[in-house]
Order: C-alpha cells, then sequence, then structure tokens
C-alpha cells in the first residue's frame, strides 16, 4: 500500500540513498506532507588518496575523487589494495608506478577491507554476507574462502609472523573485538575482547609478532 501520493520528481532517476554504515534511508517530510530526500547516486563521497609524511605534509596522488576506502599498502610499497564505494562495493589495486586502477572483486555483494598477505601474492577483503576471503593480487584464479560464515561483519587487519593465522576485527552482538583465525583448522580466538567496550582497528607491528 503506497504511503505517500503526489510525488514529483526533481532530479534524475536514481532511488532513495541509504547510509553507508546503518543503512538509515535519507528523507525527510514537512509538516505539510511534502517528501524530500537525497537521490541514491547523489549521496556517495568524494575523497581522495594522499601520501603522508612524518611531519604532517599531504601529497595528493593525482588521481579523480571517488569513494576511496582502507588502503592498504603492499609490502613491495609498490601496490595498494582499497576499496571503492561510489559504483558497487569491490577491492581494487592501485599500480602506483603507474596509477593503473585495476577492479580485483566483481561479486554483486560488497567486498571491504583488503588486506594483503605477507608475500605480496593475494590479498584478504570481507564479503559481505559470505564472510573472508582471500584471492590472487593479479586477479588469476578463484577467490578462496576463509571464513564460513558472514553474519558478523568483519574487517581483516593482517596475517601474523606464521601466514597461517589472521587478524581481524569482528563486530557481534556484544561490540567489536580482535580475533585470530587458524587458517588450517579455522578455528577462532579471542585476542582482545573487552567486556563493556569496543576493540576494533588493529595494527600488527612490523615483524607481525605483536
Amino acid at each position: 500500500v503506497s504511503m505517500v501520493e503526489g510525488i514529483r520528481q526533481t532530479g534524475t532517476t536514481g532511488g532513495v540513498a541509504v547510509g553507508g554504515q546503518t543503512g538509515s534511508a535519507q528523507f525527510a517530510v514537512s509538516a505539510n506532507g511534502i517528501l524530500a530526500y537525497v537521490e541514491r547516486n547523489q549521496l556517495g563521497l568524494s575523497r581522495t588518496l594522499v601520501w603522508v609524511e612524518r611531519q604532517g605534509k599531504e601529497t595528493p596522488i593525482p588521481l579523480p575523487a571517488r569513494n576511496y576506502a582502507y588502503p592498504n599498502i603492499a609490502p613491495d610499497g609498490k601496490r595498494v589494495a582499497l576499496d571503492i564505494r561510489d559504483e558497487g562495493q569491490d577491492v581494487w589495486v592501485l599500480e602506483l608506478d603507474s596509477l593503473n586502477l585495476r577492479k580485483l572483486t566483481f561479486d554483486p555483494a560488497p567486498d571491504i577491507a583488503p588486506f594483503w598477505t605477507p608475500d605480496g601474492r593475494r590479498i584478504a577483503s570481507f564479503r559481505s554476507g559470505q564472510g573472508m576471503f582471500v584471492q590472487s593480487a593479479d586477479g588469476t584464479g578463484s577467490a578462496e574462502r576463509l571464513s564460513e560464515s558472514g553474519t558478523n561483519p568483519v574487517a581483516p587487519r593482517g596475517f601474523v609472523a606464521n601466514p597461517d593465522r589472521l587478524v581481524f576485527d569482528e563486530n557481534t552482538t556484544l561490540g567489536w573485538s580482535v580475533k585470530e583465525l587458524d587458517l588450517q583448522s579455522r578455528k577462532v580466538r579471542d585476542l582482545v575482547a573487552p567486556a563493556n567496550a569496543n576493540a576494533m582497528n588493529a595494527a600488527l607491528s612490523p615483524d607481525r609478532r605483536w
């Protein structure tokens, strides 16, 4: 049953936008019954990629502004894995020498939070509703599933010194916590799981031991 009548379109077709983190629709209704909404393709954020020096100086990377998120530099320092959220939501690989931007994932479900394996040959990421996957950074072959459940949002944070273990953040009904996945047994254990607080955005030390 329609809840509103006499809708008048004031822009191009795109549907009602929803919040990227909450899923809330972006609209409002006035006291006299006028409905205003943000069009789906107008809500995307435009960001630029920059190099940041220790002193805080920023040097822009000459690429068009897009909805970039989670940039992660490869171990060889020549590539960046990131997800882009303006057309679908997929993982891309940026070649820093040529500034060539190549799409890596093509699944209809959103793929986010990419992270490199220590040898720089593969990239792990989270696929919404399905779990964590890892695949070749050059796009060959098929993705390998690392976790069986995709119910809770997670974000890969890095492989420890033993590459058979992956550290990741997970959001459950109790909040965010930091966990470790054994890639051989597929068993998960808590690393940091505070009772009344959130633990997230874990970062590994350069030697991957801490």
